[in-house]
This record gives structure tokens, sequence and C-alpha cells, in this order.
């Protein structure tokens, strides 16, 4: 899901309740509404991704994991050649 915006500066979050990934598409940072890039939005999302399996294999968030993993990933989705 897509939002206008998100509490706590967050960029995005995983609800294992509802099974959803919610993203932002902006920050309020003091009174100041600053809209993310598409490239922070799908980093944001493959983050989330990652969680989503972590919290399925264990229960457990490691937010360097997340970290590392979407970056490589979104790594990969932008430089692999189609054949």
């Amino acid at each position: 899901i897509i939002c206008g915006e998100l509490e706590n500066e967050k960029f995005g979050d995983y609800d294992c309740v509802k099974e959803e990934i919610r993203i932002t598409r902006n920050i309020r940072r003091d009174c100041e509404l600053i809209p993310l890039s598409d490239h922070q939005i799908e980093t944001t999302f493959l983050h989330e991704l990652i969680h989503v399996m972590q919290w399925h294999s264990g229960k457990e968030f490691s937010e360097e994991e997340a970290q590392t993993y979407s970056g490589m990933l979104y790594e990969f989705l932008k430089t692999k050649k189609d054949e």
C-alpha cells in the first residue's frame, strides 16, 4: 500500500497481522513535506519485503540484514541483462 505519509518519519513498514507492506510517498520533517524519489520508494519496498521473509522464517527482524539484502537486490534488478 502506498500512503501519503507514515508516523515517525518512517519510509515504510510491514504489518504481520494484516500481511501488508506500507510505503510512504512523503516524509514530514519539521513543517516541510518532502517527497521521496522513485529510487527511495523502490528500495524501501525491497527493504520491507526482506522483513516479510525474516518474519516468516523466524519472526525476528534485523535492520542490518534488511538494508544489506535490499540494497543488493535493488542493484541486481537494476543492472541485470535481459536475454
